[in-house]
């Protein structure tokens, strides 16, 4: 089974523009051309490299759909978390996030309850999450030995990448709660995140 790619052209009197918005597997990725109004006449182009079946089929009513929605996964962890909260210390004082900061957890390949996670702060950190069992109503967590790039990070930055540093394998358990957040703690560590879906600015000229 391969993939169903789809492309649907509007032209919006409202705004004076002529938007092409994409699909991929019945999830909308948003307008991928914004560009102002014409009568020009667009066709659907597909590059392939190697070989490919390729069958083309009209659907039967327009999308409802013409916005990006976020990617959905099979278990609650995976995907992109952003950082809106961190705590620190035996009494989990709150540590200050840069205004500017905008620090993204990347929970990947779920092997048997093992992830993947990958932080970017100015430097990034590598690590594993392994499921090992439960802790009332949280998932029990082993943080594997996190490493990282060694770029000298800004000042503003420094105390968030110590944290990191020295806080990743302390973690012993996660969940995501009723409103969505994914909150992972250990005895003298906490970072509380936000559902993050990465945006794309759409291309506005096709000269």
């Amino acid at each position: 089974a391969g993939d169903t790619v789809g492309s649907y052209l509007i032209r919006d009197a409202d705004d004076a523009t002529v938007k092409i918005v994409f699909y991929l597997n019945g999830r909308c990725l948003g307008p991928g051309f914004v560009i102002p109004s014409c009568t020009d006449v667009f066709y659907p182009c597909l590059h392939l490299d190697g070989k490919a079946k390729v069958t083309y089929s009209a659907p039967a009513s327009f999308p409802s759909v013409i916005d990006r929605e976020p990617s959905t996964f099979d278990d609650p962890y995976s995907g992109d978390w952003l950082l809106k909260k961190v705590m620190t210390g035996p009494e989990l004082q709150e540590l200050p996030l840069p205004d500017e900061a905008k620090i993204v957890l990347g929970f990947g390949d779920n092997d048997g309850g093992t992830y993947r996670l990958s932080i970017k702060v100015a430097n990034t950190f590598n690590t594993s999450v392994k499921i090992v069992g439960k802790m009332e109503a949280f998932d029990k967590i082993e943080v594997g030995p996190a490493m990282s790039t060694r770029m000298m990070p800004p000042p503003i930055l420094e105390p968030m990448e110590q944290f990191l540093g020295e806080g990743l394998e302390t973690l012993c358990k996660m969940i995501v709660s009723a409103d969505g957040n994914l909150i992972l703690t250990g005895p003298a560590a906490e970072m509380i995140c936000e559902r993050y879906e990465k945006s794309f600015d759409p291309v506005t000229s096709y000269n």
